[in-house]
């Protein structure tokens, strides 16, 4: 082994013998600084979302996939109970990223298979109530 001659970082490197130096690519990217917009900007995504989080355990909602058909029709009614609620003051995106919260079980797969596709409340209700109120009404009648 030799060392080479002193790195971009001020340190000598150890390169094993018969083998060549090659300088890191990470080494030579130029970092992105991080300012204090950037900062603000993250302390209000995550004080946003604290707040949806905490909205959510007070408005006491949560649904696993294992309820039954009553249970999903409540669950939705007071979901867009409280979209509609905090609709005024925080964007529906910001819910959905929030949202994984109240999920459990099959119900959180389900949500992370399909939480890109959400745009809005309406689109996110039509597909619930596909895959968990028509399912269920279906396996009922069978």
């Amino acid at each position: 082994m030799y060392y080479s001659p002193i790195g971009s970082l001020g340190e000598a490197q150890v390169v094993p013998e018969g083998r060549e130096l090659t300088p890191s690519p990470e080494l030579d990217k130029p970092t992105q600084p991080t300012t204090l917009s950037t900062i603000g900007s993250d302390l209000s995504v995550i004080s946003t979302q604290l707040k949806i989080a905490q909205l959510l355990r007070v408005w006491n909602l949560s649904f696993s996939g294992d309820e039954n058909e009553d249970q999903a029709k409540e669950f939705l009614l007071r979901l867009g109970e409280f979209f509609s609620s905090i609709r005024s003051e925080i964007r529906e995106r910001d819910v959905f990223n929030a949202l994984p919260i109240v999920f459990t079980k099959s119900a959180l797969e389900w949500y992370a298979r399909w939480k890109a596709t959400f745009h809005t409340y309406g689109q996110f209700q039509n597909v619930f109530r596909t895959q968990f109120i028509q399912r269920l009404a279906m396996n009922r009648h069978e």
